[in-house]
């Protein structure tokens, strides 16, 4: 990963990608912190507040100041990513993506011939049936 500067956000960036892991994606970074920010509100307004009304409201107010911060967090990680590191290695994807299209053609052939076996059973049960009559 490449950083331009050395400064507070990038090292933010940094450990927020150390410690949730490589391949959470943005969105879940932001999810993850709109929890945290719900119950850490939540637990101050609590332990600071008596009425219900600032419970709820301060809670509701420490969430959205911790939705700002992620989301200003995670655009700046998404500004010092550097894609060349994070390409897609298309022949692993497409030998999988073969794979599973090979399957799902072995899977439709098979339901195809018991398909056709269960109508001609049923065709010649009603063959026999309307032959009694």
């Amino acid at each position: 990963m490449k950083i331009d500067s050395i400064n507070f956000l990038g090292i933010f960036c940094i450990i927020f990608e150390i410690a949730l892991g490589e391949y959470v994606k943005q969105d879940n970074y932001i999810s993850f912190s709109i929890v945290v920010g719900f119950f850490v509100g939540l637990v101050f307004s609590i332990i600071k507040f008596q009425s219900p009304e600032l419970i709820i409201l301060f809670t509701i107010i420490f969430s959205i100041i911790l939705y700002l911060i992620a989301l200003f967090c995670a655009s700046m990680y998404m500004k010092f990513i550097d894609y060349d590191e994070k390409k897609m290695n298309i022949k692993k994807l497409d030998s999988t993506l073969n794979y599973y299209l090979d399957e799902f053609d072995k899977k439709e052939k098979e339901t195809t011939s018991i398909r056709n076996y269960l109508k001609h059973n049923i065709n010649s049960m009603n063959n026999k049936a309307a032959y009694k009559e």
